[in-house]
């Protein structure tokens, strides 16, 4: 145990198999956590053949055993005692092992999305896992492993509720990606691995989503951020009908001997379709396969998030600056009467115009609540917004923001004071993020002398702290030349410092306050300022003038001029608005609209066009999930209002779409999603739960009479359930279009278990249904 706290293994240790499809495969079906109860002797036998097969970490029986979870199955007040005999069996099965084998404690996804996306609001997803890592960790696991998350804010919500109870306990944490490397949520792994860096969590993780095949490629780009030991446990191929797996003993272990040979991977094991047989051949092939540990390099962290975009310092940052009250009685008094809609318009104009982080700045904070930050950020984050650099100065405000953040934000900004670094160094600890530092101590000194004689007493403070190289931004100060102010200092501690090796930035505008013609100043000191070394600077990025002296300067230097696409390509202005999440003016521009086309017209040609380019953004990926079901929202009152005027006998509805998450599946959100989706897309659903029987799910669809049926299943012990509804509605003699998704399902699988068309996302689901129709 205190090898895997100090990450000092020489060798691979090898985690476990499968719960889920093992236990299924034993002839068990109904909820696993169950067992832990009612038949506590299967569970220990699981267990001890996991362990006596080669496994040295086993995992508990309580991936799905939080209170959310539970109370879908029935079972809300079995949380304390299913947990804690989860540990318990564990311990007993492994207890008379031959070598050294370690419990960990097993916890996972809530199945629901988390505020902005969904319902569940982070403080109550901090709670679940609270309660969870309560009852575990009072049963005295040897580890923690929080698996299988999709959602970096889910994971940050669990980390904290873990770590509120135990500051010491090692923990794994492990997210599930596509093929492509990306979550479902918009995640990409170096995203992920570089928050996770930041964060109190001992090993990073990837496991299930994927076969081990593809996982490889996506073990090598996390290899390259990661400053941690790796985890890696695939799937063993696709499903089959017999729910075996594609991929046999041999060939998982082939892939993972090639996995295993990238830098930082210590735990190797499998998720959905292995068994002991599985853990057998690989902890015997690999058994005496040691860790590499490169060196870790400061180049390939440097780099800030949001949730699904990302910033890195190897190429230069532009941050833009403009969310900013001072000087603005207007944007200030619409924050203090709390309209943010400003605050969204600028993040999306400024990303349009190539800022590469968004500066967030609320002025006069003294009117600002906890729960603003919280709508915010969680507004932000709804629209796809790029890093951002959160430019708060009340304390309690800057933790909620951080604490709420779905990325590695920078953090704007702290002086080189240790009171001050002792409250920044705090919150990068707890939350993660990139710190700006400040080239003074107190009053900014005027020679370069100076200030780099207290930057030196900073940096050597964070350094004792634990503080590296990649989550500090050095800022040298840049003050007004009209009020005296010498930009040679500014110049002067700028190459000092980058020759030191740190990042830098500043704000530009700052030089020219007060002064005429502006532009011109600003772009000539940044030039002069690229030169001396740095990095990044806060500005206004619709400078035209500022912005090709940035990149004729770096042109020049033979450095990078080239910045990632700008997020939305489009002229249709109802499309900008729909995406900023603007509901008030999407339906102001209808009843505009309405003067001069009959709201059939407005509804099909106006919204209609508009959703199906958002849809076009979505499937090329320019935007994500947060994008996607924000667009639904928005545009859904302006549909409300057009279906009103159009009366019901007057609609033309695309259909009736029925969904229901199968039997023994409590998963919520890829049908919830669909849902969202299908509604703005014209379709009037019925949503008739999770967990739903096949005879309730054939009851309901005599009853509804759909034209569609979208049955969803992610785990793979729960997809047979498909089949089952499908062979009774044949039964029944139903005529109904079925089209299956889920996580654990394709294409195949779908025909072979009677539907009419798989889909793997939401977007996808649409256009089958509209097909179908």
């Amino acid at each position: 145990m205190s090898k895997l706290k100090n990450n000092d293994l020489k060798k691979l240790t090898f985690l476990d198999g499968s719960y889920g499809t093992e236990i299924q495969r034993r002839g068990f079906e109904g909820n696993a956590e169950l067992l832990n109860i009612i038949d506590p002797e299967f569970v220990k036998n699981v267990h001890y053949d996991y362990a006596t097969a080669g496994a040295n970490l086993i995992l508990t029986n309580t991936f799905g055993a939080n209170r959310i979870k539970l109370k879908d199955a029935g079972l809300e007040d079995k949380v304390k005692e299913i947990n804690k005999k989860g540990v318990e069996l564990a311990r007993e099965a492994t207890k008379n092992s031959q070598k050294e084998v370690l419990v960990v404690g097993d916890i996972s996804s809530t199945g629901r999305l988390i505020q902005p996306m969904g319902e569940l609001s982070f403080e109550e997803a901090k709670d679940v896992y609270k309660e969870q890592a309560t009852y575990l960790i009072d049963s005295k696991p040897d580890l923690i492993k929080i698996e299988t998350m999709t959602d970096i804010k889910e994971l940050k919500a669990a980390i904290l509720g873990v770590r509120s109870i135990d500051k010491t306990i090692p923990v794994i944490v492990s997210m599930s990606f596509e093929d492509d490397g990306q979550t479902i949520t918009g995640t990409t792994v170096e995203a992920y691995v570089a928050l996770m860096n930041d964060l109190d969590v001992n090993i990073i993780g990837l496991n299930c989503g994927i076969k081990s095949k593809d996982m490889v490629d996506i073990v090598k780009r996390a290899s390259k951020v990661s400053n941690k030991p790796l985890s890696v446990s695939p799937n063993a191929g696709d499903p089959d009908m017999d729910l075996s797996y594609s991929e046999d003993e041999h060939e998982f272990t082939f892939y993972l001997d090639a996995i295993s040979d990238f830098d930082k991977v210590t735990i190797v094991g499998g998720c959905c379709g292995t068994t002991p047989e599985y853990v057998k051949v690989y902890s015997e092939k690999l058994n005496c396969k040691k860790i590499t540990y490169t060196k870790h390099n400061d180049a390939n962290t440097m780099l800030v998030t949001s949730r699904t975009t990302s910033a890195h310092f190897d190429n230069f940052i532009k941050i833009g600056e403009r969310i900013n009250p001072a000087s603005k009685d207007y944007f200030q008094e619409e924050l203090n009467n709390k309209n943010f809609s400003r605050i969204y318009d600028e993040a999306f104009e400024q990303m349009n115009e190539g800022s590469d982080v968004i500066d967030v700045n609320l002025g006069i904070e003294e009117q600002v609540e906890k729960h603003d930050i919280v709508e915010i950020v969680n507004g932000l984050d709804s629209m796809g917004c790029k890093p951002i650099c959160f430019d708060i100065q009340t304390h309690h405000l800057l933790e909620k923001a951080l604490e709420v953040y779905p990325g590695r934000p920078v953090i704007n900004s702290s002086s080189c004071n240790k009171k001050d670094l002792d409250k920044a160094i705090k919150l990068m600890t707890d939350y993660g993020g990139v710190l700006v530092l400040l080239a003074m101590a107190g009053t900014p000194k005027k020679t370069a002398k100076e200030r780099l004689f207290e930057l030196q007493e900073g940096l050597e403070y964070l350094k004792e702290n634990c503080i590296k190289h990649d989550r500090i931004l050095i800022d040298p100060l840049v003050l007004p030349v009209g009020a005296n102010h010498s930009p040679e200092t500014t110049l002067e501690v700028l190459k000092t410092v980058t020759n030191w090796g740190y990042k830098t930035t500043l704000g530009l505008s700052n030089l020219s306050h007060g002064l005429p013609d502006r532009s011109h100043l600003n772009s000539t000191f940044v030039s002069i300022a690229i030169y001396n070394g740095l990095n990044s600077a806060i500005m206004d990025t619709s400078d035209e003038i500022v912005i090709k002296s940035i990149e004729k300067s770096l042109s020049l230097l033979g450095k990078e001029t080239t910045w990632e696409d700008k997020p939305v390509d489009t002229n249709n202005q109802i499309v900008k608005d729909i995406l900023k999440g603007n509901s008030d003016q999407i339906l102001k521009e209808v009843k505009d609209k309405i003067h001069d086309m009959n709201p059939l017209e407005v509804s099909q040609t106006v919204l209609g066009t508009a959703m199906q380019e958002i849809g076009d953004l979505y499937n090329h990926k320019k935007i994500y999930l947060p994008q996607l079901l924000l667009s639904a929202e928005t545009v859904q009152p302006a549909f409300d209002y057009l279906n009103e005027l159009v009366g019901k006998t007057e609609q033309e509805k695309k259909g009736t779409i029925m969904l229901a998450t199968v039997k023994g599946d409590v998963h919520d959100i890829g049908k919830k999603i669909v849902g969202t989706i299908l509604k703005s897309g014209g379709f009037e659903i019925c949503d008739i739960g999770i967990d739903v029987s096949a005879e309730e799910i054939v009851k309901q669809v005599k009853e509804v009479k759909p034209d569609i049926l979208g049955l969803s299943a992610m785990m793979t012990s729960t997809i047979k359930e498909i089949e089952e509804v499908t062979k009774l509605l044949n039964k029944e003699k139903i005529n109904i279009k079925v089209i299956g998704g889920g996580a654990s399902l394709n294409p195949k699988l779908a025909r072979d278990f009677g539907c009419d068309e798989y889909a793997k996302d939401a977007y996808e689901a649409l256009k089958k249904c509209e097909k179908l129709v």
